[in-house]
């Protein structure tokens, strides 16, 4: 019988900064690749419950990697490569995970940012319960990958605001930021509770030195 190869316990960061797109069928596969509490809470987020982890449903999910060549055969062992090898790493290895919610005129929008050891990447939903993932360029931190979600959700022409809902196994931050005329950024961290601590029209530099902050990895 051909077994599946278990995500690793580190993985080399990509190259180059890389997007690839996942049916539901897939992302169920590369989940069931991983194991224990950081797996299991990526499954959480990614709402693959029970009836995504049938049999059927991971070997619908294997195979269609297989047609695209995002896993590879060896042996008894089917290897998740060419891209996929990171994602699965990262559902299995994340220290880190950021939900992301950006709410504008036109329309809610969300995604999902996984911090693991030297790789990091963000899903975004598409149709049809498939997602968008992007790794993250190496050269890049992970502030300035939020940063550029911020830019590119935002815009000086629209009232825009993105909230960032960052949590480890242990702790939980939460954290709201809204362009405002001036030229700055309205930030303000949120409890738990539902308690904010606002800051007025920070600068460039401060709402960096924030979200470096929020993606710092545990102690």
């Amino acid at each position: 019988m051909t077994e599946t190869t278990p995500a690793t316990t580190s993985a080399p960061a990509p190259a180059e900064p890389t997007v690839l797109g996942f049916g539901i069928a897939e992302i169920a596969y590369l989940l069931s690749l991983g194991t224990g509490p950081q797996a299991d809470k990526s499954r959480r987020l990614l709402t693959v419950g029970p009836d995504m982890t049938a049999p059927v449903m991971l070997a619908a999910g294997a195979s269609s990697l297989l047609a695209r060549g995002l896993v590879r055969v060896d042996g008894d062992a089917v290897i998740p490569n060419a891209g996929a090898e990171y994602v699965a790493f990262a559902f299995a290895a994340s220290y880190r995970w950021t939900e992301v919610g950006l709410q504008n005129e036109r329309k809610p929008e969300f995604a999902l940012y996984f911090q693991a050891p030297e790789v990091s990447l963000l899903l975004q939903p598409a149709a049809l319960g498939s997602w968008f993932a992007v790794i993250k360029d190496p050269a890049a931190t992970d502030a300035e990958m939020l940063r550029q979600v911020i830019e590119q959700g935002t815009s000086a022409l629209e009232p825009a605001a993105v909230l960032f809902g960052s949590s480890t196994l242990s702790d939980e931050t939460n954290y709201f930021v809204r362009r405002n005329g001036g030229g700055g950024w309205d930030v303000a961290h949120v409890t738990p509770a539902g308690e904010q601590q606002r800051r007025p029209a920070v600068s460039e530099s401060a709402l960096l030195a924030d979200l470096q902050a929020l993606t710092q990895a545990p102690a």
